[in-house]
């Protein structure tokens, strides 16, 4: 069973999983939710989403000049560990992650969530 817990950026295994990435992220910046996954109850890796950033003109011509950026979220980090066993845990998380990800972010940040 897949799991999504909260979290956030001072977690040690977030940090741990942040320095092993390939983009060595210090931080985020903005609205953030920040979760640590796992499966069967074993740490599997982080995934957080973030507001979306200022200029994104393929944004804009989706949503529109005017949408309300932090209605948009932005997949900021994700990273699974080499040594999980199901093949299909990315996608399987992500499609966990799109569903608890618009429930956090409009309990914690209000508004509603239009698109990723």
């Amino acid at each position: 069973m897949i799991e999504l817990r909260l979290s956030n950026k001072g977690d040690e295994e977030v940090r741990y999983i942040m320095s092993i990435h390939y983009s060595k992220p210090k931080g985020f910046v903005g609205r953030q939710i920040i979760y640590k996954i796992y499966d069967n109850d074993e740490f599997v890796g982080v995934i957080a989403g973030g507001s979306a950033i200022l200029h994104l003109s393929n944004r804009n011509k989706l949503f529109g000049d005017n949408c309300e950026l932090n209605c948009v979220i932005n997949n900021n980090f994700y990273h699974l560990i080499d040594n999980h066993s199901d093949k299909n845990l990315g996608t399987k998380v992500l499609a966990l992650w799109r569903k608890q990800v618009v429930e956090d972010w409009v309990n914690r940040y209000g508004g509603q969530v239009i698109g990723f």
